[in-house]
């Protein structure tokens, strides 16, 4: 890296150990999940975009998506649609999956709004699939239990 180098990309807190790791040519731990990403190739100059780094943290494009889309020069999307107030149907089903999962949260030792956080409820009570509830190990511990609830 030559002295003065300035990166002018958005980056998140979360690459600093990837990126330091990369460069004193260290391994990440394996023992738990890491979730920054090595961008030692934009301070290198072998990358000239963040979009040229393998792999950018879904979180990073989540925050910082309309400097990404400027950077990579891509249509602007639409703003996502607000979710109506839920009905009374839809609040009953949402308290229903939220003691399933409070209880298997119990059982697990996990807090309940880092399996199903109250607003993915109450998207599945609206039917909405697409929730990280619904995937990976979240889905293994209580999917069952949200899915059926859900219209």
């Amino acid at each position: 890296i030559l002295p003065g180098t300035v990166i002018e990309e958005p980056v998140a807190h979360i690459d600093v150990m990837p990126t330091l790791a990369a460069a004193a040519g260290a391994a990440l731990p394996t023992d738990r999940v890491i979730d920054g990403k090595d961008l030692l190739p934009l301070a290198t100059g072998d990358a000239d975009t963040i979009a040229a780094c393998e792999g950018v943290h879904p979180k990073f494009a989540q925050r910082h998506h309309q400097a990404i889309i400027e950077t990579l020069d891509l249509p602007v999307p639409d703003a996502p649609a607000f979710a109506a107030r839920p009905d009374d149907d839809e609040r009953a089903r949402s308290k229903r999956m939220a003691a399933s999962v409070r209880a298997v949260a119990g059982d697990v030792g996990v807090e309940a709004e880092v399996l199903a956080p109250r607003r993915e409820l109450n998207a599945a009570a609206r039917g909405d699939r697409k929730l990280r509830a619904l995937s990976g190990w979240r889905n293994a511990i209580v999917g069952d239990q949200i899915r059926a609830e859900m219209p």
